[in-house]
């Protein structure tokens, strides 16, 4: 905490792409790192927070959902969940989660994470032991 966020750009399921840096000035953002697409724990997550999203505007803060599942999964998998308030974001090449120190290396996902970004780009949250049955 305290420290520069990473800055990425990835393929997202809103627009071709997404940069942190693009809401630098503007917008407080949650980093969510999960597994993959259509597993339990990421379905109750993204149900939940899809439910609260007034709570995260309320904050000024939008949310970035990263996993290492390639876009085309994220469609699919958005599709099955009906429209999403925030985008799926695709790190197929797993760089991202590597900056962030959470990539699983054995099972080639990201650990499930919670990053949160104030305007200025700085880390004043963070939970890489994060549950989706216990939310931060």
């Amino acid at each position: 905490m305290g420290d520069q966020a990473p800055d990425f750009t990835l393929e997202a399921t809103k627009k071709d792409k997404i940069s942190l840096s693009d809401y630098r000035g503007t917008k407080n953002i949650v980093v969510a790192f999960y597994g993959m697409d259509f597993t339990p724990g990421w379905i109750k997550e993204i149900a939940s927070w899809k439910e609260d999203y007034k709570k995260f505007e309320q904050l000024n803060a939008d949310v970035l959902a990263i996993s290492a599942d390639h876009i085309h999964s994220h469609r699919v998998f958005e599709a099955s969940m009906g429209t999403l308030p925030y985008p799926l974001l695709s790190d197929w090449h797993k760089q991202t989660m590597k900056s962030y120190h959470v990539y699983n290396g054995k099972g080639g996902t990201a650990i499930r994470s919670v990053f949160v970004v104030n305007k200025d780009g700085i880390i004043t949250y963070l939970n890489t032991s994060f549950k989706a049955d216990k939310q931060a």
